[in-house]
Parts: C-alpha cells; structure tokens; sequence
C-alpha cells in the first residue's frame, strides 16, 4: 500500500510502497518500505530489485515498527548539485513511544539508502502523521507533516515544515506554515470525538500537508 512513483532527469522510473513480511497490513510483525527501478514502459521490476529500504537502514518490521506513508521523491533538475538523488520521507510507529517523521535518500538509484534522520520533536504525546517530501529547482529538500496533541478531534492540529540544503544530510531549518490550532481537522471515527454529524466516512487522508517549492520563483514554497 501507500505507492508513490517518481522519474529522475534520465527518464527511470522508481516504486515505492509499502509491504509486510508476513502479507497482514499492519500485523504483530509490522511494515516495510521497498523502492523498485521499473521499466518505464512495461512497468515489470528490473534485476536487483526491490530493495527493502526499511531492513537496509535499521528500522525493520521485524523489531516491531510500523513504517507508514513512506513518500518518494527524485532530484530531477538539471541545475540541482544533487540531481538524480532519491528521497523518502515516512512515519515511523513503533510499538511504543513517540511517533517521529523520518527521512532518508538515495545516490544510486535506490540500491542503498542513508542512515534515516529524525526530523523535529520526539514527545510521546503527539501524533505526527502523515509526511510529504518535494526538492526545490535549486536542490533544496522541504519535507512537511502534521501534528496534534492527542488523537485528532479538530482543536489542536498544526504544520511543521523541514529544508535541507545539502542533499538531505540535514534538516536545520524549521518552521511553522500553520500554528497550533491553525490545521484542525478530525478523523471522523464515529465512535470517538470530534465525528461530524451526518458525515459516516473516515478522514486520515486529510492529515497530509503537501509541499511544492514554486517551479518558477526561487525561495517560495507552498504548503
């Protein structure tokens, strides 16, 4: 579950989603990300792929960590000193303990990924989730998520942003495009707070902040 695709500059286009070992959507094991190179054509993986990224850099399903919303994005510019670089951004939910945003990128065409960096706060009591990743024409890397203390009724919500200028090995700029109770929403689980009336569908989908760096006006990101 939970695809993305991405090309790079050269045209290869790159997989990645979400597996569990043992074939049970968030069963006692857990869940994976892998990335695959596919032909651009016929879509069939190609040799030496897929790589389990997660089992590759140390949060496996297997010690018990849900890996979720894994977002993959590519380097695609021409005049990006880190063109062709992957990127994925995910949540990392462990059996206990405080959900965190990761991320973590890839210089040879997803066969080998980076040691996975912990971007902002660490506090049990939040639930951060989901996150979206996007590089700018110039290389920078924005990865946003959503946050809320306590599981979401529509009071606390907000949006923190991460830019990194250097392929992604850090992250030091942070800032808020929405403050605390500026990005409310609800799941709408109807048997618990913050449902709305009349309305029997469920809402995670709207947690997801998306980021684009303008295309054409250096410096301005949309969120």
């Amino acid at each position: 579950g939970d695809c993305t695709l991405a090309f790079d500059s050269d045209g290869r286009l790159f997989w990645s989603y979400l597996g569990s070992p043992v074939g049970s959507y968030f069963s006692t094991v857990g869940v994976d990300m892998f990335v695959a190179q596919c032909d651009p054509v016929t879509g069939e993986i190609l040799p030496g792929y897929p790589v389990n990224v997660s089992q590759q850099i140390g949060v496996p399903a297997s010690s018990g960590i849900n890996n979720d919303k894994s977002w993959l994005t590519v380097d695609d510019h021409p005049g990006s000193p880190f063109r062709d670089r992957l990127y994925l951004a995910w949540t990392r939910i462990p059996a206990s303990g405080a959900e965190v945003t990761m991320t973590s990128h890839s210089s040879d065409h997803g066969l080998t990924w980076s040691p996975p960096l912990i971007l902002g706060s660490t506090d049990p009591s939040l639930l951060i989730w989901p996150a979206h990743i996007a590089v700018a024409p110039n290389g920078d890397v924005y990865v946003a998520d959503h946050r809320e203390t306590g599981y979401p009724t529509g009071t606390s919500g907000y949006v923190m942003l991460f830019r990194s200028t250097n392929g992604g090995q850090t992250y030091p700029q942070q800032s808020t495009p929405f403050a605390p109770g500026k990005a409310d929403l609800t799941f709408n689980v109807q048997s618990l707070a913050g449902k709305i009336p009349g309305a029997r569908f469920w809402l995670q989908g709207t947690a997801q902040p998306w980021v684009l760096p303008d295309p054409k006006v250096p410096g301005r990101v949309h969120v």
